[in-house]
């Protein structure tokens, strides 16, 4: 097979390995982990970690495909969207279980455990495909792992920002299972974008803290069980 045509094959896959690569030639894993070496030599590919390479330059389509199911959520989410104005160097990718971070492309790569999977949508630009958590699933990140966001202010910048659906909302929570999520989102919709989804869930008498940055809760929401 001509490498033009191998190069075309591996490209089809954002991220690939040396099993996908002796698929391609249908050859030995000798051989082919001595063509992937040949290719990685003369810039063709990336490599990634350990057997994972790419041919992609562009860290959120390369983040994303890492590991099924992944996709872009929290700080990173909010700034891709243009939601926040800040410049990260760090990508956090949503996902099933924890593994290491990565370095690529002089970013930071990070992969967060979440409560649940889902939510999240398939996106196709120039630099080739990557998958990004809706507005939101990307609230429920944001308010269960809120050390993700940089500050709680960019918690409520990424609320007010957000467009968000009424419908798809109550079921990502219901979905979520998750009580003191509900009464976080509850509290800052109401407040922030005049969503009232009370009447879409029956809360316990616990009160939970709104805002994990601050140890100082001097007011209470008795609607949302919160401490402000």
């Amino acid at each position: 097979m001509k490498e033009k045509e191998i190069l075309r094959k591996l490209k089809e896959k954002t991220v690939f390995n040396l099993l996908d690569m002796q698929r391609i030639l249908g050859s030995s894993k000798q051989y082919a982990k001595i063509a992937l070496n040949r290719l990685l030599k003369r810039g063709e590919i990336k490599r990634i970690k350990k057997n994972s390479y790419t041919m992609y330059d562009d860290v959120f389509v390369v983040s994303t495909n890492i590991i099924y199911p992944g996709y872009l959520s929290f700080w990173s989410a909010s700034s891709y969207k243009g939601y926040t104005e800040q410049i990260l160097k760090d990508v956090q990718v949503a996902c099933s279980k924890k593994i290491k971070d990565i370095s690529f492309e002089n970013y930071r790569i990070e992969f967060i455990k979440v409560n649940s999977v889902f939510g999240y949508e398939k996106i196709k630009t120039n630099l080739g495909e990557m998958f990004v958590a809706i507005d939101e699933k990307l609230i429920i990140d944001s308010l269960e792992h809120q050390e993700k966001m940089g500050n709680f202010d960019e918690i409520e910048k990424l609320i007010r920002n957000s467009k968000i659906d009424k419908e798809k909302m109550v079921d990502f929570l219901a979905r979520n299972k998750n009580s003191s999520t509900v009464k976080r989102a509850g509290y800052l919709l109401e407040k922030l974008k005049k969503i009232d989804l009370s009447k879409e869930f029956s809360l316990d008498k616990n009160y939970v803290v709104l805002n994990k940055f601050s140890k100082k809760s001097k007011e209470t929401n008795s609607k949302w069980r919160v401490k402000i």
